[in-house]
């Protein structure tokens, strides 16, 4: 039997089609209010920064005019775009892991991984660089990279509730992705 490689970029592009077309009018709606919080957002709004976008959906974001209907196709571009994010940073292992359950026959995915930062909580690799991962709530425990005051607790004790919850608190369990460990590398300093 002949092996099957593909490229991190094709096996991302061939998964977010697979969960595009099973996503409920819940989770697109979801998808779509996301980008329009962040548009509403003073630090983040820029017209001009909106070019990628299709032209009716960037008059619909400059009048704030959220959608009504989320099953419209003129909404499927950024639905797809913010699909991408899914899959950021995700290990390749566990790319072909999706791509097996789906149905995809492929012996293994290549490619460099997007380069994040290490969770102070956690160990993870789950946090964008520089100040782009500012302000991340990591997935793996759910830390805020912003440091003790917005936890709520120090990080010596996240690290502790880690330890023995799988979260910065017990709390926080509920918010974790339970692929989390799955999905993401951690570093060689963390895995002992």
């Amino acid at each position: 039997m002949m092996k099957k490689v593909i490229t991190r970029d094709e096996a991302i592009r061939i998964l977010k089609e697979f969960h595009f077309v099973k996503m409920t009018k819940r989770e697109r709606l979801e998808a779509i209010e996301e980008l329009w919080l962040s548009c509403d957002s003073e630090d983040w709004f820029d017209e001009n920064e909106l070019t990628f976008y299709p032209k009716e959906i960037r008059e619909d974001m400059v009048q704030n005019e959220q959608p009504k209907d989320a099953s419209d196709p003129k909404y499927d571009y950024i639905i797809k775009d913010a699909l991408k994010g899914m899959f950021y940073g995700v290990k390749n292992s566990y790319l072909l892991e999706l791509l097996l359950k789906s149905g995809i026959e492929v012996s293994e995915v290549t490619g460099e991984n997007d380069k994040l930062e290490e969770c102070p909580c956690c160990g993870y690799l789950t946090t964008p660089p520089g100040m782009d991962g500012f302000a991340e709530i990591c997935n793996v425990c759910f830390w805020e990279n912003t440091g003790e005051g917005a936890n709520h607790i120090t990080l010596k004790e996240a690290q502790e509730n880690f330890k023995k919850y799988g979260a910065m608190d017990q709390g926080a369990l509920k918010f974790v992705d339970p692929d989390g460990k799955m999905k993401y590398e951690i570093t060689v300093a963390n895995t002992h």
